[in-house]
């Protein structure tokens, strides 16, 4: 029980951080878009990285965000179908989509870590005018992604205590 409650914790106080992040990188987004409107239509020029920044912020509002839809529920669910089972079997499959879920983002949140190791390594830098150094939007696109299969990976310990505990414990 007490892993239960350190990776439930965790998993709160990481997904509370991106949550946090999303938010300033929402600010931050809405702040751009509204300097680039401004300098264009003042002095008819562009900042020329609105579009390319815009991106990134974007990119990093979704990845940001997505640990905290998985925890206040409203992340992708297919309930229309696991409405009509038993307790029983919503259960297993809840259990199950979970495992399969962290697994899937697990291998999300690799390859997301070894691309950015890549950029960092050789160097990479986008095409754009700014030249922005790779490695600091696919950090947070590893970030994002990391901290989902976090909550992933809570959720599917939270239903392996509830799958798995003596059947006069269950609801």
């Amino acid at each position: 029980m007490k892993f239960t409650a350190f990776i439930d914790k965790f998993s709160i106080v990481s997904t509370g951080v991106s949550h946090v992040l999303a938010s300033i990188f929402l600010v931050g987004l809405f702040f751009l878009v509204n300097i680039e409107i401004f300098v264009r239509f003042i002095f008819n020029r562009s900042t020329l990285v609105a579009d390319e920044y815009g991106g990134y912020l974007f990119v990093g509002i979704c990845f940001f965000g997505f640990a905290r839809t998985l925890k206040s529920g409203q992340f992708l669910r297919v309930s229309f179908v696991v409405e009509n089972l038993n307790s029983g079997l919503k259960r297993y499959l809840h259990w199950l989509s979970c495992i399969l879920a962290s697994a899937i983002v697990g291998v999300m949140a690799w390859e997301s870590y070894q691309l950015a190791k890549l950029s960092w390594k050789f160097g990479s830098q986008s095409i754009q005018p700014s030249s922005t150094p790779l490695i600091y939007p696919q950090a947070v696109l590893a970030i994002g992604v990391t901290t989902l299969c976090i909550a992933f990976f809570a959720e599917f310990v939270k239903a392996s205590s509830v799958l798995f505990q003596p059947s006069d414990h269950k609801d």
